[in-house]
């Protein structure tokens, strides 16, 4: 029997400064929920301004599990929901 397939979608503009801890905080719940879905998570980087988008990209790099999408400007909260939904392709 396969697993339930679960996609998470984090919208980020300008988080430069919560990289570094927010990404291996995920890494941990996403082997947690191993245990019951196949997961996957996408980042949806919003016209971040900083360097939350190359923060990413080194900070996913070795997890297949991760991936980044990005908006060349912002386009608010609301989009950024609506990309990552997009670009999800879990069951739940």
């Amino acid at each position: 029997m396969s697993k339930t397939s679960l996609s998470i979608v984090v919208p980020a503009y300008n988080e430069s400064a919560g990289v570094a801890h927010t990404v291996p905080a995920l890494q941990t719940t996403l082997d947690q929920l191993e245990q019951t879905y196949a997961v996957d998570l996408i980042f949806v980087n919003d016209g971040s301004k900083d360097d939350t988008e190359a923060l990413l990209q080194a900070a996913t790099a070795d997890d297949p599990r991760m991936q980044i999408v990005t908006h060349p400007q912002n386009k608010g909260l609301g989009a950024a929901i609506k990309t990552g939904f997009a670009h999800s392709s879990g069951d739940i």
